[in-house]
């Protein structure tokens, strides 16, 4: 053989064996690291947000006299029609203990009337005990009793929700604490009645100067009974949300600002009224994925969350509408690049469903309830096993191709070295 010859055997085999690390390195990079199938909770995931959306923001409108409807009053502060035009839906805090009829005009329309107690000027006049001066420690710290808990919960809770909810004909989900004033005592009164409450920062003489409050809420808030929010419409608190996938509570009084800002972002960013969110927090965190199978062109799994129905009563006995859990939350699986999703289907039911690749990975992902249990079958038009490349001696079946790949570069490799070796050997018989 030829110096030439060898010379283009081996530049044709370090392109060949390059074209195949390319090719493998490519199968790595595109195809995300997944665990075996018996984990098969793995490849499926609730997202953060409703529709794998990036971030939440709540819009929410303080105290009865703002929020009473434009039909009702021409001259209300209410931001009702402005989240309507930009499509929207927003939480107004009711204070008070009777029940106008225009409690149903904005439940009805979409919008949550939550809780903002019956006396709303005796809230704001009690600061916590470690006032001005608290942080969330020291907050957490104060002591209280059990009387203190009964009486918030008959003098301030009770009579404004039963009104609400005669009206408005569905549970009360969030409340707000008026002024922001809130201790553990009104904390440990809340939860008997709300998914979560919304706290907020004001300094004295009528807040309780809770400076950290100003913040975004992470996807699990620390004190679901002290959630943090704005104090106005700002834009950073909005951005952080975002950037942060995060959720801002934005808390508006006599004004409605920010209400345009949110209807351009709401393609990309969730915008729900606080108890919507504070639900979906809930049913997140509370599902379970099994039974998850690969086979053909066919993926399958169960979901389903283990929240029990939220049973609420006022202190003397008296029920209230219980909190079911029974909201939409966002599942998504990972397909391949390669596969056409053809149906998506939950308990033999068809659903909309959406295919888009996040991050280098490609996924499918719907809405659905998660009250009962939801057998979810994915249908594809190619094999919808989502490969993963093992550089091992004993690769398993399913691998079997790109352990194949990877058999012929390292045949390559002989085959230039056994060229290389003969020429020198050449080399050394003409010297």
């Amino acid at each position: 053989m030829s110096n030439r010859i060898l010379r283009l055997l081996s530049i044709s085999a370090a392109i060949f064996l390059a074209v195949i690390s390319v090719a493998v390195t490519r199968s790595v990079l595109a195809t995300p690291a997944l665990r075996p199938a018996a984990q098969g909770n793995a490849y499926v995931e609730v997202c953060t947000w409703l529709d794998c959306k990036t971030g939440a923001v709540s819009y929410s409108q303080d105290d009865a006299n703002n929020i009473v409807p434009y039909s009702v009053n021409t001259n209300t502060n209410s931001c009702q029609i402005d989240l309507e035009n930009a499509g929207l839906r927003g939480t107004f805090y009711y204070n008070g203990g009777s029940s106008p009829d225009w409690l149903t005009t904005l439940s009805d329309a979409g919008h949550e009337v939550g809780s903002h107690l019956v006396n709303h000027d005796l809230n704001c006049a009690m600061p916590p005990a470690c006032a001005p001066t608290c942080t969330l420690e020291t907050l957490l710290q104060i002591p209280y009793t059990i009387t203190d808990v009964n009486s918030f919960r008959q003098g301030q809770i009770d009579p404004n929700v039963a009104a609400i909810e005669s009206r408005t004909g569905k549970p009360v989900v969030s409340m707000a604490y008026a002024c922001g004033n809130a201790d553990p005592g009104r904390m440990a009164a809340a939860q008997s009645y709300f998914a979560g409450v919304r706290s907020y920062y004001e300094p004295l003489p009528w807040g309780s100067n809770l400076t950290w409050i100003y913040d975004v809420n992470t996807p699990t808030p620390d004190e679901f009974m002290l959630l943090n929010a704005d104090w106005y419409f700002h834009q950073a608190l909005v951005d952080s949300a975002v950037n942060e996938n995060g959720w801002d509570i934005i808390t508006v009084h006599d004004y409605c600002e920010g209400i345009n800002a949110l209807k351009n972002i709401s393609h990309t960013t969730w915008i729900a009224p606080v108890g919507e969110v504070l639900k979906y927090i809930r049913v997140r965190n509370a599902t379970q994925i099994t039974n998850y199978a690969r086979s053909g062109t066919s993926i399958s799994f169960d979901a389903v969350h283990n929240l029990p129905v939220f049973q609420r009563q006022q202190l003397d006995g008296t029920p209230l509408l219980p909190i079911v859990y029974d909201n939409p939350v966002t599942l998504r699986a990972r397909v391949p690049m390669t596969a056409n999703i053809l149906s998506v289907q939950a308990n033999g039911v068809g659903i909309t469903y959406t295919v888009g690749v996040v991050s280098g990975t490609n996924y499918v992902w719907f809405n659905t309830p998660l009250t009962t249990s939801q057998h979810i079958e994915i249908e594809g038009d190619a094999p919808l096993a989502v490969r993963v490349v093992h550089l091992s001696a004993t690769p398993s079946a399913a691998d079997a191709t790109p352990a194949l790949l990877v058999a012929s570069g390292a045949s390559v490799c002989l085959l230039i070295m056994w060229t290389q070796r003969q020429r020198r050997r050449r080399g050394r018989q003409r010297g």
